[in-house]
């Protein structure tokens, strides 16, 4: 972005220089012209382009404007590189001046994860999926580690990953074994390694046991880390809906003598969630 804060200018130049560790992106600068070597400019995009110069007639007092291009970075470049690009503007009598600005580069491998649940509302004895999405940037990882917690009311039913060993907690993630008897506690999933940009899918199903009050939400966690990478973690709840419970208890006279009136007493209650369309029926 420039500015004139003075008198009119003419024959404005506006030049930059683009870093080593980044190349020009093509047809990202308009208006412009291009240098190898920041002598002989043309307005032909010869690589490789190091400079690039854009060329104002005149700029009246306090006209502002911008000029932009775009680079793409060079690949593996160690973790916190610095990257600095200077712009320098010039014009006939005036005082130049320069503006630069720094880019920290993270070249560290990224994980995302994210998670789903095949059901957003559930009953006793119900199965659903959970599916776990997750994926690589930036760089390439190692020891890639999935951890998926079940929650004490759920049971697991199977569990796979494409490209993934699998191994189960039965005592809240102490140690594992490759051998899915119950209880189940953690799933845990293993990659040796993972490429640039390559992506991976869990799928876990799981059955509720617990026969829950309507209304409780089960709340699942997921969490995935790799050698030099920051952990990640991804959770889901579902919603328990139950059913309605009825109770009924019935109360009458344990004695009477012939001829007598006896009187029955049903008592009811729902435990639960509310109930429609309730029918008492008695035989005489």
């Amino acid at each position: 972005s420039y500015t004139n804060t003075r008198k009119d200018a003419e024959n404005v130049y506006i030049t930059d220089q683009l870093p080593g560790s980044a190349t020009y992106i093509p047809a990202s600068a308009k208006n412009a012209q291009f240098s190898q070597d920041g002598i002989s400019y043309t307005d032909f995009e010869a690589p490789p382009v190091k400079y690039i110069r854009w060329r104002i007639a005149s700029l009246e007092k306090n006209q502002t404007g911008s000029v932009t291009f775009a680079v793409k970075v060079a690949n593996l470049l160690p973790d916190g590189t610095i990257i600095t690009n200077t712009g320098t503007i010039t014009a006939d009598g005036a005082i130049g001046s320069s503006s630069s600005c720094e880019t920290r580069v993270s070249s560290k491998p990224v994980l995302t994860l994210t998670k789903d649940a095949s059901k957003t509302q559930i009953s006793f004895n119900d199965t659903f999926t959970y599916t776990l999405n997750y994926n690589l940037s930036c760089n390439n990882a190692e020891n890639i580690t999935l951890i998926d917690a079940i929650p004490q009311s759920l049971q697991l039913l199977s569990a796979s990953d494409a490209n993934g060993s699998l191994t189960y907690s039965h005592d809240g993630g102490l140690t594992y074994d490759p051998f899915p008897y119950s209880p189940i506690t953690q799933i845990k999933i293993t990659r040796a390694s993972m490429t640039k940009d390559q992506i991976g899918q869990a799928i876990i199903t799981v059955q509720l046991i617990s026969d829950l009050d309507a209304d409780t939400t089960i709340t699942n966690f997921s969490t995935i880390t790799a050698t030099n990478t920051d952990p990640k973690t991804a959770s889901c709840q579902v919603l328990v809906t139950g059913n309605p419970t009825l109770t009924l208890k019935k109360q009458g006279a344990v004695a009477i003598n012939q001829g007598e009136t006896i009187t029955y007493t049903l008592s009811y209650t729902n435990t639960r969630k509310d109930a429609e369309n309730v029918y008492i029926t008695d035989q005489l």
